[in-house]
C-alpha cells in the first residue's frame, strides 16, 4: 500500500515530506521501532556517512547529509535542451529500478527538451532487463487521455496498482517531455514492443547528433552521469 502513494503528484525526488515517506514514519512509530541505522554510499559504493538513533529523527538527519552530496540547485536559465543521464551498478540491472533517473532529471530539462537515458539493464537472475515494462504498453503512446485511462484502471483495480508505481512516474514525464533510451541490444525488442524509443549503445552518437540538428548549434546540453542518485531543486 505504501508503494501506491508514489503516484501522488507530491512524490517527486527530493521531497521527503510526501505522504509516501510520512507513511513510513507513521508505520515505524505504530510498530514501536525505537532505533534506526542509516547508511549513505557514494557511486563506488563506499560508505560516506552513517548515523543511528530514533528512526524518524536519524533518517531526517541522514537525508540532509545526502542532500549535501547529491542535491543541486538549478535556476530556470540553467535548464537544458538535451539531458544525458546514466545509472550506476548494481541498480542498473533492471529498468524498473533504474528508470527513475529520468524523473530525477526532469527539473533540469526544458519543457520542450529531450532526455537521453543510458542504462545497460542486463537483467537480474530470472528477471529480464525490461521486465514488467510491458504493463505500460496498453497506455502507449503517452498522452493525457491514455494517462487518465491508466489512473482509472489503477483505482478500479483493473490493473495492479503496486505494479503501476514501477512505471507510472516515468510515463507521466513521457507525456510532457521526449525521452530516448540507450540499453543493451538484448532489450530492444521488448522496449520497442512497449513503445519506447530505444537504441543500442553503438547508436548513441547518432541519437545525439539527430537531437543537435533538432535544437540547433546553440543547444544547451546537460550531463548527469549518476542520474539515479542526483536530486535537483529550484534555485531560490
Amino acid at each position: 500500500m505504501n508503494h501506491i502513494m508514489s503516484l501522488a503528484p507530491t512524490c517527486v525526488p527530493g521531497n521527503n515530506e510526501t505522504p509516501m515517506q510520512l507513511d513510513k514514519y507513521e508505520a515505524l512509530h505504530m510498530c514501536g521501532i525505537n532505533m534506526g541505522i542509516n547508511v549513505i554510499v557514494n557511486n563506488r559504493f563506499e560508505v560516506t556517512a552513517v548515523n543511528a538513533g530514533e528512526p524518524e529523527e536519524s533518517h531526517r538527519l541522514s537525508v540532509k547529509e545526502y542532500e549535501k552530496i547529491y542535491q543541486y540547485q538549478i535556476a530556470p536559465e540553467d535548464k537544458a535542451d538535451i539531458v544525458i543521464c546514466g545509472s550506476t551498478s548494481p541498480t542498473d540491472h533492471l529498468f524498473f529500478h533504474t528508470s527513475w533517473a529520468v524523473v530525477n532529471v526532469d527539473p533540469v530539462t526544458k519543457d520542450d527538451g529531450t532526455i537521453i537515458f543510458a542504462s545497460p539493464c542486463p537483467g537480474y537472475h530470472a528477471w529480464e532487463g525490461f521486465a514488467l515494462m510491458d504493463l505500460m504498453k496498453a497506455y502507449m503512446p503517452p498522452t493525457e487521455k491514455n494517462m487518465e485511462a491508466a489512473l482509472k484502471d489503477f483505482y478500479s483495480h483493473k490493473k495492479e496498482l503496486w505494479a503501476g508505481c514501477i512505471w507510472y512516474k516515468v510515463y507521466e514525464l513521457m507525456v510532457r517531455k521526449q525521452t530516448k533510451y540507450i540499453t543493451l541490444e538484448q532489450n530492444l525488442n521488448l522496449a520497442h514492443d512497449v513503445g519506447l524509443d530505444a537504441s543500442a549503445p553503438n547508436e548513441t552518437q547518432h541519437v545525439f547528433d539527430e537531437l543537435l540538428k533538432k535544437y540547433g548549434p546553440s543547444a544547451k546540453v546537460a550531463f548527469v552521469p549518476y542520474g539515479r542518485y542526483t536530486v535537483f531543486s529550484e534555485k531560490k
